[in-house]
């Protein structure tokens, strides 16, 4: 089979492209040892390592992965991108991508932190596009395999699809074709609850093919029933609606495939197991990271540091009249009158307005704060009024920039009640 294949749009990415792309991974590994690999899940037995929502939780998750792959020896980088805690929305998500740098070697960026199965998308995602970076620099098994000497400047960088691609021969298909979809592992964030999928933003590999390679990779592999069957409830269901037809289809055409691939002849092998090892992390560069994390969230608690902010007026008017109209509506059962219902809510409503607080106009902040509050404890942040609504604060903010400036202002927005 010709290595010139062309890099098509990955919605157009028919078979016999799937084919090439395939088989120019399995010539930089051993295709016996990728199709006896256990399929890596989602579970204490594969992932073992206690998970902690900083630095030292991506280096575990990364060195796990990069063990998986048989890659135990290889030394990396960890390189924070992280621009701020981005609120609430950064914090259930994840970002992180692999490069190779010149002075560094290999690198894995952190661009956000999530939990656990948010980062095993694009963690498992980033570890194979490594992993095939690192086969293809060191050559084809078997043959003039190099171990010492590369220059890794002159090696090519895989492209994207073939990345996600090595994450099936690696036996990672599982989590590429559920984990690297979970909205949780978002490249970029699109808003406090929408991100869009992982693959929209980074990889591009529509989510049919992904579990296209995966039952490919069952189907060569020559996975019992059982274990089929219990991956397949694993699936969520608009994954699971690829996989039934996929697999049924290519369980007829294994002998075609392994000739496309250029496994033919290829004899059966025992299946694996992970190497569950504990990793632990050198107590100095736990020091390290500690001490890096705890001045950033330092950093990050001024990260409004000489800015004029303003203070907000708080009510909790959507609660009081909630209460107010559930308390209605329990003493009007049973007579059938509406004015309970009326009267609650109206109370409610009232009941709040002496209930005033005040908070930070920063939406990323929102720290509790007095009148007498000159400077945000949390964000940093100096305040130069006070305002009824947070939609007031950009112009009440705008007003007192003016008037340092000696231009006439808009009227004064820290009124008294």
């Amino acid at each position: 089979m010709s290595e010139d294949y062309e890099d098509p749009e990955p919605a157009s990415l028919d078979d016999a492209q799937l084919q090439a792309r395939l088989a120019s991974i399995y010539r930089v590994c051993d295709p016996a040892w990728s199709l006896a690999r256990p399929v890596l899940e989602f579970r204490p037995e594969h992932l073992p390592d206690p998970w902690t929502q900083d630095l030292a939780g991506v280096w575990r998750l990364i060195r796990r992965l990069l063990n998986h792959a048989g890659l135990e020896d290889l030394d990396f980088t960890l390189v924070d991108t992280r621009t701020g805690d981005g609120g609430f929305d950064a914090q259930i998500w994840g970002q992180l991508y692999f490069e190779h740098r010149a002075a560094d070697g290999p690198a894995f960026c952190v661009g956000h932190i999530g939990d656990a199965r948010a980062m095993l998308g694009p963690a498992t995602l980033a570890v194979s596009w490594a992993w095939l970076f690192e086969r293809r620099a060191r050559g084809p098994v078997g043959s003039a395999y190099r171990e010492h000497a590369i220059d890794f400047s002159t090696v090519p960088m895989p492209d994207e699809i073939d990345a996600a691609l090595a994450a099936v021969v690696l036996g990672f298909g599982h989590v590429l074709a559920t984990a690297s979809y979970d909205p949780r592992a978002s490249g970029t964030s699109t808003g406090a609850w929408q991100q869009s999928a992982w693959t929209t933003n980074n990889f591009g590999l529509p989510v049919e093919l992904a579990v296209r390679a995966f039952a490919v990779w069952l189907v060569l592999s020559e996975r019992e029933e059982a274990e089929v069957e219990r991956l397949r409830g694993e699936f969520p269901v608009t994954q699971r609606k690829f996989l039934d037809p996929h697999y049924a289809e290519l369980r007829h055409l294994r002998a075609q495939w392994l000739e496309a691939l250029g496994l033919e002849g290829l004899a059966p092998q025992p299946r694996a197991d992970y190497t569950l090892a504990p990793i632990e992390l050198d107590p100095e560069f736990a020091a390290q990271l500690e001490s890096y994390e705890s001045e950033r969230r330092e950093q990050l608690r001024a990260f409004n540091r000489g800015r004029p902010l303003v203070r907000v007026r708080t009510r909790p008017r959507g609660f009081m009249t909630a209460a107010g109209a559930l308390t209605g509506v329990f003493a009007s059962v049973g007579t059938g009158l509406a004015w309970p219902i009326l009267a609650g809510t109206a109370l409610g409503y009232l009941a709040a307005q002496p209930m005033l607080s005040l908070r930070c106009s920063d939406p990323e902040c929102e720290a509790k704060v007095s009148a007498e509050t000159k400077e945000c404890p949390r964000c940093g942040g100096f305040f130069v009024g006070t305002v009824d609504r947070a939609s007031q604060r950009l112009a009440a903010i705008e007003a007192w920039e003016e008037s340092q400036r000696g231009v006439p202002t808009l009227p004064e927005l820290d009124r008294a009640d």
